[in-house]
């Protein structure tokens, strides 16, 4: 528990474990190059002297570029304040069916409700 204690997790203890058991090298001094910087894969790379095996896979070419599609024309935007004549109508529709209908057609008239 005292790695633990250190800040390391359960993992790294049980890497480098696995990692002295394999080369000989005291559990201190692999802590002490973490410790240092050195990540798990230089640590590793250092203590057995392992160097990749295998090749690099070669990249794909890369596919030709399609045309671009043309670019339609921007619908001319409304100002947000005005309301839609369809929602202009179920809103007085809506207030007339709600409210007393004199009442609603005198505050129309006068502009209030709009």
């Amino acid at each position: 528990m005292g790695w633990f204690c250190q800040g390391f997790g359960f993992g790294e203890i049980d890497l480098a474990y696995s990692l002295s058991a394999q080369t000989g090298t005291p559990v201190d001094q692999i802590f002490a190059m973490k410790s240092s910087g050195l990540g798990w894969g230089e640590i590793k790379k250092q203590l057995t002297g392992d160097t990749p095996t295998q090749e690099p896979k070669p990249t794909k070419e890369p596919k030709p570029t399609k045309e671009p599609k043309p670019t339609k024309e921007p619908k001319p935007t409304r100002n947000p304040n005005l309301p839609r004549n369809r929602e202009v109508k179920e809103y007085e529709t809506r207030l007339l069916d709600e409210y007393d209908r004199p009442a609603v057609l005198f505050w129309f008239s006068l502009g209030v409700w709009r």
